[in-house]
C-alpha cells in the first residue's frame, strides 16, 4: 500500500549504483540490495 501511494505522487527517474554494476545483495531475514541509489521526482 505504501509503495502504491508513493508511486502515485512520485516518478522514478533513475536507479543505479556508484560503479554502474549490478548491486550486491545482503542476505539476512530478507534480501536487500547494497549501495542502490534511486532518484525520484514529484509528479506535476
Amino acid at each position: 500500500m505504501a509503495i502504491a501511494l508513493l508511486l502515485g505522487r512520485f516518478e522514478i527517474q533513475s536507479v543505479d549504483t556508484p560503479d554502474g554494476l549490478d548491486p550486491p545483495e545482503r542476505l539476512s531475514f530478507t534480501m536487500a540490495p547494497v549501495g542502490l541509489r534511486m532518484r525520484v521526482r514529484e509528479r506535476g
